[in-house]
């Protein structure tokens, strides 16, 4: 059995329950005008790509009854196209009602429904790599950087709400003056998730959401020898989490106006980066604290630092080192 046929019978199965689960006699209704046929032509063949199964031919569809009456549900692929149509698109959900001729309540339901089926899949599809799998992981980011015992790469980002949450939403508002929550991901070299973390507020640093998640909590269970992570300058260096060297980070955004200068500053830069080569130099020891991707100031950082983190960051550095003399020698 093919994987994508594995992962369709699943989700259909999963679907159902969810279906028997919730009592709504709410049906789909006929579809709107064929004017319209076309855009839904192309939510269907979207729909396809996503699960390698062509459902714009005929075929039974597996159906669901609720508890309470003796109705059939929508066929589970059109509950589907709905949910993949919500997230992967700028329509609201009048819109939505509109394109599928379905009432507001409706659409709620089959998203809700949809999000039941796919959190039953979580641990099939997003797991930490063990056995082969983590061997394939090491090779894939082996074939692409020339460096070993690399288990994936960390970063954040920012999911933008568009209206304020109800509770707390200071807490929401991020730097960029937007309100959002975090997502905190680590992908492998095909950038397929291994685990994240989501749902702390806007304004909260990367580092402490990295401190806290479940990476950092477990790391003596899940790292194994001497694997290791990539990450950006938000995260603290270790022997499990690299970071790469960050010098002149006033090149990120120069606070300057008149465009020769930043032509002069940027050339300095670069005739400074080949001294500091040929003389094994690192200047950006001095301001490893201010490069911050984020740019939130947490001065719980500074306190919450204790001796094994001071520890774990020249470790990490020694292996830092360690790793580019490799690669330059290579």
């Amino acid at each position: 059995m093919s994987k994508h046929k594995k992962i369709r019978e699943l989700l259909s199965f999963y679907v159902i329950t969810a279906c028997q689960d919730m009592e709504n006699e709410d049906l789909f209704e006929e579809e709107g005008d064929s004017s319209e046929e076309e855009e839904d032509d192309l939510v269907m063949l979207g729909l396809i790509s996503l699960l390698g199964i062509r459902y714009l031919e005929q075929r039974s569809y597996h159906v669901a009854k609720s508890k309470d009456c003796n109705h059939l549900q929508v066929p589970n692929e059109l509950q589907l196209a709905i949910f993949l149509r919500r997230i992967s698109s700028k329509e609201d959900i009048f819109e939505l009602c509109s394109r599928f001729g379905i009432a507001e309540e409706t659409v709620y339901l089959y998203c809700k429904r949809v999000i039941i089926a796919i959190f039953f899949l979580k641990k099939t599809l997003v797991k930490w790599p063990t056995g082969e799998a983590k061997q394939n992981i090491h090779e894939g980011f082996k074939n692409i950087g020339e460096m070993e015992d690399i288990i994936g790469a960390i970063d954040g980002s920012h999911i933008v709400l568009a209206n304020a949450p109800l509770k707390q939403p200071e807490t929401y508002w991020n730097r960029k003056k937007r309100y959002s929550i975090q997502l905190q991901g680590i992908v492998d070299y095909r950038d397929m998730f291994i685990d994240y973390e989501i749902g702390w507020p806007g304004s909260v640093h990367n580092a402490k959401i990295y401190k806290n998640s479940y990476f950092y909590r477990n790391v003596s269970k899940i790292i194994k020898g001497e694997e290791y992570l990539l990450g950006d300058s938000a995260y603290p260096i270790s022997t499990f989490l690299i970071k790469p060297f960050n010098r002149f980070i006033a090149l990120k955004e120069l606070n300057v106006r008149d465009i020769s200068t930043v032509v002069k500053i940027t050339e300095c830069a670069i005739i400074l980066h080949n001294f500091l080569e040929l003389n094994n130099d690192n200047v950006e020891e001095l301001y490893e604290n201010d490069d911050d991707e984020d740019g939130d100031d947490d001065s719980d950082n500074d306190k919450d630092i204790n001796q094994n983190e001071i520890v774990m960051k020249r470790e990490g550095e020694r292996k830092r080192e360690q790793l580019m003399n490799l690669i330059i020698n290579h």
